[in-house]
């Protein structure tokens, strides 16, 4: 079985800055980073940073679809360096208000569309 085939809802490449606060196992932010989007389904997201990011910290992405900014939980679920030096780390999506979940959902909507 491929890794797409494992995947609970298909993917879509896209292109969308994000920014992202982690957060340690007592709930204290401790620090920020930037980054964006390299691939988006209603479960997980691709993203790349500059720096690796920690797999024990939750992460809280904050997305820019477009016009909209949708606020996302979530954990990473692996990360590795890439072959320009940045980190590509796969997020599974733990929580998501359910306003944030319309406009993913409307955003690839729209982008299968095209």
């Amino acid at each position: 079985m491929n890794e797409q085939e494992r995947r609970k809802d298909a993917r879509i490449n896209s292109l969308n800055l994000l920014s992202l606060d982690f957060i340690d196992e007592n709930g204290t932010k401790v620090m920020q980073n930037m980054g964006r989007t390299l691939n988006v389904s209603e479960s997980g997201i691709l993203l790349e940073t500059s720096k690796q990011i920690p797999m024990n910290y939750t992460v809280i992405l904050n997305v820019c679809f477009q016009e909209d900014i949708v606020a996302i939980l979530g954990k990473a679920i692996y990360s590795k360096q890439n072959e320009n030096k940045k980190f590509s780390t796969g997020i599974k999506f733990v929580q998501m208000d359910n306003d944030s979940l319309l406009m993913l959902k409307k955003y690839i909507r729209k982008f299968n569309e095209m």
